[in-house]
């Protein structure tokens, strides 16, 4: 996304020759900076990375490039990790989750967001099948809402540790088929 800010710096000759004859250099300038808050202002999705399909090869996703828009249903492969790192915002669009069959860790200490994209948007669940595994720490995940299989997370005879971390505004916060998960709180002040 960031690509189209460079598609509009390269273009910037041209924009000058469209303002006209009587037009400089300086105005051309204006006209690019307006252009590029605008976008800024106007498209957050224009500096999002996005993701689906499935990770093959152990992968982590960093804070700096938020937020992490999921565009496509995003498979963890068994055997390969998933490590966000701390201050990681995840995104879904309408419908879409993370299926685990390897690794999902979020190893946050100051938090790490799992979320709709827009404010009308259901997505469905942070899944872990059989055999697979995760760590959320200091986790927020909120509006899985998709029909009727909302679920914040969905575990089934996996292995899952969540640890100071808060469910909100799910349909259902956790679905345990088989293993329960570890689930530690903090202690009341």
């Amino acid at each position: 996304m960031k690509s189209k800010v460079m598609d509009l710096i390269r273009w910037f000759p041209n924009i000058v020759c469209a303002l006209g004859a009587k037009s400089t250099i300086h105005t051309g300038w204006i006209v690019l900076a307006c252009a590029i808050a605008f976008l800024g202002l106007h498209a957050a999705p224009l500096w999002a990375t996005e993701h689906s399909g499935t990770i093959t090869s152990n992968t982590t996703w960093y804070a700096t490039d938020n937020p992490h828009v999921i565009v496509g249903n995003v498979t963890v492969q068994a055997g390969v990790t998933l490590t966000l790192e701390d201050g990681v915002n995840v995104q879904f669009n309408h419908g879409l989750s993370i299926s685990v069959y390897g690794t999902l860790n979020a190893p946050g200490s100051t938090g790490i967001l799992f979320t709709r994209y827009e404010a009308d948007d259901e997505w469905r669940a942070l899944y872990f099948y059989s055999g697979s595994s995760g760590t959320l720490q200091h986790s927020t995940i909120e509006y899985a809402q998709y029909y009727a299989g909302g679920y914040g997370i969905y575990g089934e005879e996996a292995t899952l540790a969540i640890e100071h971390s808060t469910l909100e505004n799910n349909n259902y916060g956790i679905y345990v088929d088989g293993t329960m998960p570890t689930i530690e709180r903090p202690c009341p002040p």
